[in-house]
């Protein structure tokens, strides 16, 4: 190889160099415009109040809401290929995610503490605060899960751990569901109206629901991506168990202003976890 052929090569890996290492120092250097922190911040807090949300311990929560919010419009956020400032966005929307997780936990808390604690409705007010999150009977539904699995796990409530045992009843009842959206809707229900007997009835609240129908487009947008967070199933010593695939927006209505076919449930597990019916008379039929 001649002189001039090597300081050619020399000159190609250089210019190579240059241009990786201006790729990095950008996105090291990349700050998360104002606008767009506030809007994705505003996003996440919606997508995690997502009565479609599969999962509250997934990691893949930043993911979902900027995915989202890219759906839906919102400026300036980076290209799909600019990958550095992509992983800095996510990054800053974990640490939110931790950060609002505390926060309603805390309302949750809180509330339990009360010696007449608030109905449903003023319960999930609380929760949102200021945001402009739609307050419907999906939303009680899910919010009163929450309020189940915090007292009937207490001592996961006051731990780290509460979010994982959310994700954990849930999945519980859609095994019971076994593949079945309507039964499993009806779990969420018969939750829902354990809830409202011994809390009292949403509608002295002056609160009003918001009709499905009504919910924005934005809103349905996060839900969209909510019911696609994966729910990754904790590792035990005794392997897992295939089992059927449950409609991951099953616990929203197919028509949610009639608040769904209640039939289907009738009674509650040893452990308080609301079974369906017909799964019950199934295994009494078996034995």
């Amino acid at each position: 190889m001649s002189i001039e052929e090597r300081l050619l090569v020399h000159f190609v890996i250089d210019l190579k160099q240059r241009e990786m290492l201006k790729k990095k120092s950008g996105s090291e250097q990349y700050t998360i415009p104002t606008s767009l922190l506030a809007t994705l911040r505003s996003n996440a807090f919606t997508l995690l109040m997502s009565p479609k949300l599969t999962s509250y311990s997934s990691k893949d929560l930043s993911k979902a809401t900027v995915e989202a919010s890219r759906e839906i419009g919102v400026p300036e956020i980076p290209a799909v290929y600019e990958l550095g400032k992509l992983e800095i966005i996510q990054k800053t929307l974990k640490k939110h995610f931790t950060d609002i997780q505390y926060q309603i936990k805390d309302k949750l808390s809180k509330a339990l503490a009360q010696k007449k604690q608030p109905n449903i409705a003023t319960l999930s007010a609380t929760l949102i605060g200021d945001r402009s999150v739609p307050i419907t009977v999906a939303l009680y539904r899910r919010v009163a899960a929450l309020r189940f699995v915090a007292t009937s796990h207490p001592k996961e409530f006051r731990s780290e751990e509460f979010w994982a045992k959310v994700d954990e009843v849930i999945e519980a009842w859609k095994s019971a569901a076994d593949g079945n959206a309507e039964v499993l809707l009806s779990i969420f229900e018969q939750t829902y109206k354990e809830d409202v007997e011994t809390h009292g009835d949403p509608a002295k609240s002056g609160i009003i629901a918001v009709r499905i129908a009504d919910v924005p487009l934005h809103q349905q947008i996060l839900d969209n991506h909510a019911s696609k967070v994966k729910y990754k199933r904790p590792r035990t010593n005794q392997g897992s168990r295939k089992r059927r695939r449950v409609v991951e927006d099953s616990e929203d209505e197919p028509n949610s202003d009639d608040g769904g076919d209640n039939s289907r449930v009738s009674g509650a597990s040893a452990q308080g976890t609301p079974v369906p019916a017909q799964d019950r008379d199934k295994r009494a039929a078996d034995d």
